[in-house]
């Protein structure tokens, strides 16, 4: 339990996680609240990315949103108002 405890650190513990996001820094993971209202720039190792029940000001996923996230595995954006993903906003990834 301390274990778990050590590795899940708040934003102002961690200087590369957003405000409003939690980073678990062994496993590559961000997860992010409903305070957060936009993509967040992240670590480029990020493998996990969850932005489920963010309030997003735009409803559209764009390239530009993801471009820097080379390691980036697993998006979750379960209940975040995403309507729209545009055209090769996962290319080159």
């Amino acid at each position: 339990m301390l274990a778990l405890v050590l590795l899940v650190l708040p934003a102002a513990a961690y200087a590369a996680c957003p405000t409003g996001c939690d980073c678990v820094i062994p496993a590559s993971m961000v997860r992010c609240g409903p305070t957060v209202d936009r993509i967040p720039e992240i670590d480029p190792s990020v493998k996990t990315l969850d932005l489920s029940d963010c309030r997003f000001a735009s409803p559209v996923l764009q390239r530009a949103n993801f471009t820097a996230l080379r390691n980036l595995e697993n998006l979750h954006l379960r209940g975040c108002g995403i309507s729209n993903i545009e055209y090769h906003t996962f290319v080159g990834k």
